[in-house]
């Protein structure tokens, strides 16, 4: 998937500090950073209509074939707007923002605390759509904070900020695990802060199950929280989880070391012997290489409760789960549903569905693609000629117009059969 979550751009783009940071999309684009009201190659790229949906916009960086703005939206939360010329894919946008806010949606089903949480730490995207003159494609997300984790040496942190990053941090994980999700990438610049140092976790192309999730590397996140907490806390070099090096493997013996100088740092800044005892727990499972993390035991322990600051802000809400505590099982099934298959379409009504042949009596014989019952969905060609790649169109991370039909192309979209269970949120082909 593209990288659409990695907007990492905040509401104070004064501190803007590098280009890899406010990047929507490093790859294939040279990104420039802005920080101003117009720019004559963003301004040529807003469209009006977005004036509708969007206030106060300025520019924070553009490349070859996009901006990102700034703006307020409808809610007044300050958000991350990527717009695009037709030609940048819509599809892979589509993909990832649904994956995102099907997250949300699941943090909802899980119960208040979760949503609390989500709406606390993990920003989300709010809207993919194409302007109704078809001449702009463009994203909204949650804009997270403008310093990296990662540079956070630089910053003149006393031992309260340092105990509130750091239980942030576990918060925020903490909040993936408790809908059985791992973010799987959590380098020093998907984990972002702004001025108050307020903490995000941002681009979850990566996102997998607890099951399916990395167990070594970086990738680990309970490896990401022995590392930052290590590096915010100043412990040395000795005490911090390192990887694995092309020439060199850390022995066991090696990470045992580094995790008794870890527990040691932390009780110099005020853990207590249960939080040390939980922190041990966590990183014996780092170095076992363990299924299961052990995040939400040093979540629960008043080092990280003690230093976590209520707030009555909901920093990163999303209306469309407003009211979602109260939904029973079946309203959620449908936004789900909504969200995951909003944008396919009934297959009957796409273009060469039906197909004609000639049969030796002279008779016309049609027919529709896909008859076995139990293919319930596909991805379809507009081009004559091009079958259907019949059961595609069910993997958000494999948009239909992003997998080849054959004639050099892609196909040009996703359609359910009347027996698939979603087939009510599908649309009509126009």
């Amino acid at each position: 998937m593209i990288g659409i979550a990695a907007l990492s751009l905040a509401a104070d783009a004064a501190r803007m500090k590098n280009a890899e940071v406010i990047s929507v999309e490093t790859v294939a684009e040279n990104w420039v950073e802005h920080n101003e009201t117009s720019n004559p190659i963003c301004d040529s790229l807003w469209n009006k209509e977005l004036d509708k949906s969007f206030k106060n916009k300025r520019v924070w960086g553009s490349g070859a074939t996009a901006c990102v703005f700034g703006g307020e939206d409808e809610s007044g939360t300050t958000v991350a707007i990527k717009v695009g010329k037709p030609t940048e894919s819509i599809a892979g946008w589509r993909a990832e923002c649904g994956e995102m806010q099907m997250m949300r949606m699941k943090a909802c089903k899980d119960g208040g605390d979760s949503m609390k949480l989500h709406e606390e730490y993990i920003p989300t995207c709010t809207m993919v759509a194409q302007t109704s003159d078809k001449k702009s494609n463009y994203y909204s997300m949650h804009a997270g904070g403008t310093i990296a984790y990662r540079n956070l040496p630089k910053e003149p942190l006393d031992l309260g900020q340092k105990k509130y990053i750091f239980a942030q941090l576990v918060a925020s994980i903490y909040a993936l695990h408790k809908i059985d999700f791992t973010h799987n990438d959590l380098h020093g610049q998907n984990i972002v802060l702004n001025q108050e140092y307020k903490l995000a976790l941002i681009d979850f192309g990566s996102l997998k199950t607890i099951a399916n999730a990395n167990i070594e590397g970086y990738k680990r996140d309970s490896n990401a929280i022995w590392r930052w907490g290590a590096v915010v806390f100043d412990c040395g070099e000795s005490s911090e989880w390192k990887p694995d090096l092309p020439n060199v493997k850390i022995s066991k013996a090696e990470r045992k070391s580094r995790a008794a100088n870890f527990k040691k740092c932390l009780a110099n800044n005020g853990a207590s012997a249960a939080t040390l005892a939980a922190m041990q727990k966590m990183t014996d499972s780092c170095i076992a290489q363990d299924v299961e993390q052990h995040v939400a035991q040093l979540y629960n322990t008043d080092f990280v409760q003690s230093a976590l600051k209520p707030t009555k802000k909901r920093h990163f809400p999303y209306s469309k789960v407003a009211g979602c505590l109260k939904w029973d099982d079946a309203t959620y099934q449908n936004h789900m549903y909504g969200v995951e298959f909003g944008n396919h379409f009934t297959c009957s009504t796409t273009p060469g569905w039906i197909t004609s042949r000639k049969k030796k009596n002279g008779k016309i014989r049609k027919s529709a693609q896909c008859g076995v019952a139990e293919l319930q969905s596909a991805c379809f060609s507009t081009k004559k000629a091009v079958r259907a790649n019949c059961g595609g169109g069910l993997d958000m991370r494999m948009p239909c117009e992003n997998i080849p039909d054959g004639t050099g192309g892609t196909f040009s979209g996703a359609c359910l059969k009347a027996s698939h269970p979603a087939y009510k949120v599908a649309q009509p082909w126009k």
